[in-house]
């Protein structure tokens, strides 16, 4: 694989001296990229590997992408156009289209946002949590944490108490952001019998959420952006990416 540069690459780093192969006896230079990969067989059998990606840029940049064909499609319609008395899509294709492209952009920013808050909590985390239905506080590690707690409790007590920060709840406009991703996205993944029934503009249906939504990219980025200033090491993506 040629090696070249991606912001989305989980961990890049380059040789500071020559070094040789104990397996080739190849020579690779100083200043040799060198990159995680993953390898896989196809269906001939023949192997091949990737570059391994970090789970967030690559999320957020799928988000981003939705959201920019999503808004091309509206601006192609003219859904803005103040200038036209009854705003349309042109067919039910395009209108569709649209609708697909933003909840994609929300599933993907959602899940993005998950993968750097569980990145963020340490291997040897310990959290003491008083789940209800539990007679005893439950002593939980960070496989239990990121498989059982929920991501506001993550973003709302774990991550400030890891960082030593205040809770970015009620302290935030990124908090807003969140909450804001956070309805839309369980709104689409745990969609009502209402939500298929017509219904007027003034009618809060999930159409409607996904025709006034923000970009979700954007939202996620908010509350990554918060911590970001406490990490003692900032991610490779954050520093390269422009989202």
């Amino acid at each position: 694989m040629k090696a070249e540069y991606d912001w989305r690459i989980n961990v890049l780093t380059y040789l500071s001296k020559d070094w040789t192969s104990p397996w080739t006896n190849q020579v690779s230079k100083s200043g040799t990229q060198l990159t995680v990969v993953a390898c896989a067989k196809n269906h001939n059998g023949n192997e091949f590997s990737v570059p391994l990606p970090n789970a967030t840029a690559m999320m957020l940049n799928a988000s981003q992408r939705s959201y920019r064909e999503a808004l091309s499609i509206r601006r192609k319609n003219k859904i803005d156009d103040k200038s036209k008395k009854g705003n349309a899509f042109k067919s039910s294709k395009e209108a569709i289209d649209y609708l697909e492209l933003v909840m994609e952009s929300v599933l993907t920013a959602h899940a993005g946002l998950e993968a750097f808050v569980n990145d963020i909590i340490p291997e040897d985390y310990v959290y003491i949590s008083t789940r209800k239905g539990k007679d005893k506080p439950e002593e939980m590690d960070k496989t239990k944490v990121q498989r059982h707690s929920s991501l506001c409790e993550k973003i709302s007590k774990m991550l400030p108490s890891i960082l030593s920060i205040k809770t970015p709840k009620g302290n935030s406009k990124s908090w807003e952001n969140y909450q804001k991703l956070k309805n839309l996205r369980n709104r689409i993944t745990h969609m009502k019998t209402e939500d298929r029934k017509s219904a007027g503009s003034d009618v809060d249906t999930i159409w409607r959420a996904l025709i006034y939504t923000e970009p979700p990219h954007q939202q996620a980025l908010s509350i990554i952006r918060y911590f970001e200033e406490a990490l003692n090491t900032k991610p490779m993506w954050l520093e390269k990416c422009s989202l």
